[in-house]
């Protein structure tokens, strides 16, 4: 399968939308109703409707003495996928070394198979890791470069993927150019701008996150690529 066809069919809207309600449907507690109730909406009208993201808030226990803008670091399970972990959890310390040596790897490949069914890809496109960190770490250190290619990167950029990028850097002798985005962006524009002038003949990457984990500026990608 391609994977701009891959890329194009999953966007992270429609993306994460679909999972979202494929979890919640499955948890019940009246959501597949206030779902059904939305669905003369266009997607983008969904996910800006409060009753949707109150029939979401239902299935999460934050802590009631703050309120946590700051994903980036750890982001909280629904209360059902918890009690999905709670229990698997006891399942292996019931089960032991039985399960890990005979029946882990069936369960390992069951995932596998619906997250590409789920995906629109083969099984074997799929890999599973322990979180986004480590599939970055993956790919970044996989990519094809010579000594003296540059990559570019924001200095608000998650901390555990410049750690990554200055490896590479030490290892490979990978040009690490390191840009300033401005804390109050005028427009997209200005954003646009600083990885415009930043980029060379040698630029083979940039990396940037959508969504900063300290600011919550939200980076223009779109934009970015098609400049």
């Amino acid at each position: 399968m391609l994977r701009r066809h891959f890329i194009k069919n999953t966007a992270l809207t429609t993306a994460g939308m679909m999972v979202l309600a494929r979890q919640l449907r499955a948890a019940g507690d009246g959501l597949t109703d206030d779902l059904s109730n939305l669905s003369h909406l266009s997607l983008d009208e969904r996910i800006r409707s409060e009753t949707l993201w109150r029939a979401v808030g239902r299935h999460f226990n934050p802590a009631d003495d703050f309120i946590n803008l700051e994903y980036g670091y750890f982001s909280p399970s629904t209360l059902q996928t918890l009690d999905q972990e709670l229990a698997d959890a006891r399942m292996v310390n019931a089960r032991a070394s039985h399960y890990f040596r005979r029946e882990m790897y069936g369960d390992v490949e069951r995932v596998r198979a619906e997250l590409a069914d789920m995906a629109g890809v083969l099984a074997d496109e799929v890999c599973l890791t322990r979180n986004t960190t480590e599939s970055m770490n993956i790919v970044i250190n996989g990519l094809d470069t010579a000594p003296g290619d540059e990559i570019i990167y924001g200095d608000q950029d998650y901390g555990s993927m410049i750690q990554v990028l200055r490896m590479k850097s030490a290892r490979y002798g990978v040009t690490l150019k390191r840009v300033k985005i401005p804390l109050h962006p005028a427009s997209d524009d200005e954003i646009v701008n600083v990885y415009e002038e930043a980029i060379t003949p040698r630029t083979r990457l940039l990396h940037m996150t959508h969504m900063y984990n300290y600011s919550g500026q939200v980076i223009p990608v779109r934009k970015i690529c098609d400049m």
